[in-house]
């Protein structure tokens, strides 16, 4: 279903957001 493959995506970006926010705590 496409609501499936929106979250999945969605849960990428933010797991991708949280990463991104790590890495400028450590700069």
């Amino acid at each position: 279903m496409e609501a499936e493959r929106i979250n999945a995506i969605a849960n990428r970006l933010a797991d991708l957001d949280e990463r991104a926010r790590d890495l400028r705590r450590f700069l």
